[in-house]
Order: C-alpha cells, then sequence, then structure tokens
C-alpha cells in the first residue's frame, strides 16, 4: 500500500511540475484584419486587400513592404513581435522598427531588426519573435519609444500571403535564455 502511495505522490508531482504554465503578456499594440488594413500601407511591389478576417497581400518579391501605422511604443528589451500568417513560399519574413522619422528610409534601417524564417504551408502559423531593441535602456529600464513598425515579406519570387493579426507583446517575465524565434 505505502509504495503505490508514494508512486501516486511521485506521479502527481511529477505532472504537476511538467505541465505547461500560462504566460501572461500585455498587448502594446496590435493590428487584426477581420474589415480593415488597419492603416497598413505596401510598397509598389505588394498589392493587399482584407478577405475573409486576413489581410491578403500579393507580391511580386521585389522587396515587397507593408508599413504600419504611427504607434508609440515605450520599449522594452524581450518585448515579442508576432505575426500569425500563412505563406506561398518559404523564406524570411523582416520587422523593422523606428524611433524617428528621419533618415533615407524614414527612420528604418537595418540596425533595428529582426529576420524570421516561415514555411510553406496553406495553415495560419503563429511566429512569434523576441525583441532585444538595440539601444542601452535608460535607468528604468525603458528605450526612446518605438514609433513605427515595418513588416516585409520574403523575396524573390511572388507570393501570396495572408495575415490575420500584427502584434506587439510585454511578457510579464522574460526568461533568462528566451529562444530566438518560434512557429506553431
Amino acid at each position: 500500500m505505502l509504495p503505490l502511495l508514494i508512486s501516486a505522490l511521485l506521479l502527481t508531482v511529477q505532472t504537476g511540475a511538467s505541465a505547461p504554465q500560462p504566460r501572461a503578456e500585455r498587448v502594446l499594440a496590435q493590428w487584426r484584419f477581420d474589415h480593415t488594413v488597419q492603416g497598413w500601407q505596401p510598397n509598389a511591389t505588394a498589392h493587399i486587400r482584407v478577405e475573409h478576417g486576413a489581410l491578403t497581400v500579393e507580391t511580386d518579391g521585389n522587396d515587397p513592404i507593408l508599413v504600419g501605422p504611427p504607434i508609440r511604443i515605450d520599449a522594452r528589451d524581450g518585448d515579442v513581435l508576432e505575426v500569425r500568417m500563412n505563406a506561398s513560399r518559404a523564406g524570411e519574413i523582416q520587422w523593422f522598427w523606428r524611433r524617428s522619422l528621419v533618415g533615407p528610409y524614414a527612420g528604418f534601417s537595418g540596425e533595428e531588426q529582426r529576420v524570421v524564417p516561415v514555411v510553406r504551408d496553406a495553415v495560419m502559423r503563429t511566429y512569434r519573435i523576441p525583441v532585444l531593441w538595440a539601444e542601452a535602456p535608460r535607468p528604468d529600464g525603458t528605450q526612446r519609444p518605438i514609433l513605427g513598425l515595418r513588416f516585409d515579406l520574403p523575396e524573390g519570387g511572388p507570393g501570396v500571403y495572408r495575415i490575420q493579426s500584427l502584434r506587439v507583446l510585454r511578457p510579464a517575465s522574460v526568461a533568462s535564455n528566451p529562444t530566438l524565434w518560434s512557429s506553431e
């Protein structure tokens, strides 16, 4: 009887310890494409429309870009950029951010960007990437605010991408060794 009780207790402890804990996150910015483009604008190589609850983007593959509406996010390292989308071709998506509107690319630069690989798939997938905003934090842990985002789709060939949402999230606590990117 005692060995059975100890086995049941160990099973309970192990099950409880291995159960995934929900991660509380605060939404800093969010765009859902149920009815409108939510202020996102394409460059000349990307054509957009909203249909079936997603922003559909058709590109010729020649550096397709979507520039978001003005925002203000008090940046903290460990914030997460997230997109829920599907892609007709594999490649890399790039997130860019800007802290000003000055410069040859309206404040966007290759120094402030992150790259995430995407897979070719008809299934909607969520891609997440923690961000080190590439600036030394102020004493309170914040950095200069983020004033805009740019989302670049894979280059190199024509593609169709359906984007359900784009979000910027702040985890309640940041792991000491965050995953560089993930998809589900």
